[in-house]
């Protein structure tokens, strides 16, 4: 595992959290992020065709989740859950900020009771007085939230992170909230990638997507996708209709439309296909995959 000093952020810090003084050696954060830096890994090395280093990589990091699940995060649940070890061994449970989140965000948590009771906890500590002052930790809040389909709390983060644009930064020399980065970059990819659910794979003419709107949000669209060297449109009508235009491109792409759940009924353009289920990171969708050509626009719906 990847370890840190103890010494502060400028001497090899364990976590993200800049605020914290607990001389972390191993924290949440860092061993999620080496979690998915494998996965990662794996991938990049088997687009390219290595499979020796796919296979590798893919398999530390399932030996390295297995180690957090079964012995680094102990047994406890929601604030006894382990989230860091001191330099001097000792476990460190509570509310660590982003040595907390981080870890369902990243999802090196199993699914289940005990990440459910962990995304519960961490709502309620960042919405309560432990919550971090500055603007960029929160930030991270909404991919925490629509990584598990916690819409409404991942809407929720989002909205509340907007209104504090025009509020002063802790650091008075960094200005107002708003002019730090993360802000604008991560509302960005909140909605396109948190709200639409838009996962592309430009090498592979592909992308996936699924709604994640919050109750209220009837429908959202967006113009002016772009994927490699194709344009899409994309709007979901609530959680069970969406919508995918090809305006500009020359190759067709290859979509699959998911919706949250078990539906009985899943149509394309009006026409029933039979219904297909698949769970991804502990989630159940329903999904329809079609060709979209060119000039071409496609609605899949289920009921």
């Amino acid at each position: 595992m990847a370890e840190g000093t103890g010494k502060g952020i400028f001497a090899g810090a364990a976590s993200y959290n800049e605020e914290g003084d607990e001389h972390l050696a191993e924290a949440g954060d860092g061993i999620a992020a080496q979690y998915q830096a494998y996965r990662a890994l794996a991938e990049l090395a088997r687009d390219k065709g290595d499979r020796a280093l796919a296979a590798a990589s893919a398999a530390r990091a399932e030996r390295l989740k297995e180690y957090f699940n079964d012995t680094w995060s102990g047994g406890g649940s929601g604030a006894s859950m382990v989230r860091a070890y001191r330099t001097d061994g000792t476990a460190v449970t509570g509310w660590g900020k982003e040595n907390s989140w981080f870890m369902p965000m990243k999802g090196i948590i199993d699914p289940g009771p005990r990440n459910d009771a962990y995304l519960d906890y961490i709502d309620e500590q960042a919405s309560g007085p432990g919550r971090p002052g500055n603007i960029e930790a929160l930030t991270y809040l909404p991919d925490t939230f629509f990584r598990h389909n916690r819409a409404d709390t991942a809407w929720k983060w989002m909205r509340h992170i907007y209104e504090q644009r025009n509020t002063q930064h802790t650091v008075t020399r960094q200005g107002p909230n708003g002019d730090y980065p993360e802000v604008s970059f991560t509302l960005l990819s909140q909605t396109v990638q948190g709200l639409m659910g838009v996962a592309p794979d430009a090498p592979h003419r592909s992308l996936t997507t699924r709604s994640r709107l919050p109750s209220g949000m009837d429908w959202l669209k967006l113009d002016q996708l772009r994927v490699g060297k194709s344009t899409f449109s994309l709007r979901h009508d609530g959680t069970t209709s969406s919508t995918l235009a090809h305006t500009s491109g020359s190759a067709a792409y290859t979509w699959e439309a998911r919706f949250p759940g078990k539906h009985g009924r899943i149509t394309v353009d009006g026409k029933r296909r039979p219904v297909r289920t698949k769970t991804v990171d502990g989630m159940t969708y329903t999904y329809a995959v079609v060709s979209v050509a060119p000039g071409m626009s496609r609605t899949v719906r289920v009921g």
